[in-house]
Parts: C-alpha cells; sequence; structure tokens
C-alpha cells in the first residue's frame, strides 16, 4: 500500500519536474482547448488524440511510478470532463468573434511557450494565463455599446 501514492504526486505535478516548464505549458493547453473542440465544432480529433497520449503516457508512468498514476488518470477525467460539460453550457454564448479572439490570444500563449522551449526566450507563459480573460471582456463591451 506504500507504493500506491508513489505515482500520485508525480502524475500531477508535471511542472515541478519538467526541465522545460514552458513546454508543460504547451501540454496544458491541450488539456483545456481539446474537450472544448467538441462542443463549439464537433470535432473530435484532438480530443481522440490526447485520449490515446494519455493513454501510452499512463502506461509509461505506471510502469515507473506504480498504481497512483490510476488515481491520477481518474482526476485527468473530471477535470476534463468538467471542461468538457462547461464547454456545452456556454458554447450558445460563444460567438465567432469571440472564438477569433480567443485563437490570437492562445496562439501568442503557444508562441512564447516555443520561444521557451528552444531556449531563445524565457517567458513566464503561465503568468499571461490572465489574458484569456481580456477577449470576452472586450467582446462583451463592444456588444453591449453596439460595435461587436
Amino acid at each position: 500500500m506504500t507504493g500506491l501514492w508513489e505515482g500520485f504526486p508525480a502524475a500531477l505535478s508535471c511542472l515541478r519536474d519538467c526541465p522545460q516548464r514552458s513546454c508543460c505549458s504547451v501540454q496544458a493547453r491541450f488539456r483545456f482547448w481539446d474537450p472544448c473542440r467538441e462542443p463549439f465544432w464537433g470535432d473530435n480529433t484532438f480530443l481522440y488524440t490526447n485520449a490515446v497520449l494519455d493513454g501510452i503516457t499512463s502506461t509509461v508512468l505506471s510502469s515507473a511510478f506504480g498504481f497512483g498514476i490510476a488515481i491520477a488518470a481518474a482526476v485527468l477525467f473530471c477535470w476534463q470532463g468538467s471542461i468538457y460539460l462547461l464547454a456545452s453550457v456556454i458554447e450558445p454564448f460563444i460567438t465567432d468573434a469571440l472564438m477569433t479572439e480567443i485563437s490570437l490570444v492562445g496562439g501568442i500563449l503557444i508562441l512564447s511557450s516555443g520561444l521557451g522551449i528552444l531556449g531563445i526566450k524565457q517567458i513566464r507563459t503561465l503568468n499571461l494565463l490572465p489574458a484569456l480573460l481580456v477577449p470576452p471582456v472586450v467582446i462583451a463591451l463592444l456588444t453591449a455599446v453596439g460595435l461587436g
């Protein structure tokens, strides 16, 4: 039973052990965005790809860390499932203009992660995540004023 909890913290602490922290920011992008693609566009491609990659990673990690990885997989399932359900609820309120702006901000975040991975410039990408809140506020203000 002592080996049960050995893999759980290792599976949930990607940022602590990752030599390039921005690499984990790119992985976090897939954790959030992929469950949103199906409710918004009906596209399951990335969701299935992410599930296969998670399965392979879980198998490799469980061989090194033990059964605790299965518990982490349950947590990951709940996390991605809640994002999927939230995306299904807010889907009627998402406009094409909002998706364009959020995709633009997301592209900049991925670019900053890529610069960190390549060692060109270390940017604290996680500190830039609140920028994802700007497009909904701006689109709501523009719509309220009648410009949107």
